[in-house]
């Protein structure tokens, strides 16, 4: 509700978090779920190759790169040396509404944070990594509603693109986000949630209380 209301203020929340006011983009992938071997890391990158690629682009776009691991990946990278990269794992910074609510760019692979933030509409770019699931999936492949990104060369080129043109980014995909929008919701990305919950467990104690 809060996100598709925007019912947040940009300004409080970086300076609750010490982070420039820049551009900013959230890198923000899925942990190793049935997948024992997963990297967090994508394309077989180092943790210098990864990081220092994300350090350039940010320099060139005057953009801070955070970088938000799982709750379940604890805190397994920590780099510190870069400006305009910061590791905030979600260990540590558990509000993920507060970091979708600033970027203006997500990064994920397989994540669900990527549905939350479609109440931005805002450029979504999903890694081209094997997906961690055994079981299937809750939203299949045909549901990644941006771009796809094979190698650190278009990830770096596409956050450099879109983060300067968001509206390339819809008039590209629009479609496809509201595709997937109605999978996911339906009819109920109103702003709404909260009041049908409410109303639904109002309902329930009623019922409770009528045994």
């Amino acid at each position: 509700d809060r996100l598709y209301l925007e019912d947040y203020d940009r300004s409080a929340i970086l300076e609750k978090y010490g982070l420039a006011d820049r551009k900013t983009v959230l890198l923000a992938p899925t942990w190793m779920q049935d997948d024992k071997n997963r990297s967090i890391l994508p394309f077989g990158a180092s943790i210098k190759e990864f990081f220092d690629a994300l350090e350039d682009v940010g320099k060139r776009n005057d953009a801070t790169v955070i970088f938000r691991t799982h709750l379940n990946s604890g805190d397994s990278i920590n780099v510190d040396q870069y400006e305009y990269v910061t590791v905030m794992p979600s260990s540590h910074y558990p509000v993920a509404e507060e970091f979708l609510y600033i970027s203006d760019i997500l990064i994920t692979d397989w994540s669900s944070i990527a549905i939350d933030y479609l109440a931005l509409k805002r450029p979504t770019l999903f890694l081209d990594v094997p997906a961690p699931f055994s079981k299937g999936f809750t939203l299949g492949p045909e549901h990644r509603f941006g771009e796809i990104i094979d190698s650190m060369e278009q990830l770096t080129t596409s956050i450099e693109y879109y983060i300067n043109r968001p509206e390339a980014f819809l008039e590209k995909y629009e479609d496809k986000m509201n595709n997937t929008i109605n999978a996911a919701y339906g009819s109920t990305l109103d702003g709404k949630a909260r009041d049908r919950y409410i109303a639904n467990l109002a309902k329930l104690l009623n019922i409770e209380q009528n045994k």
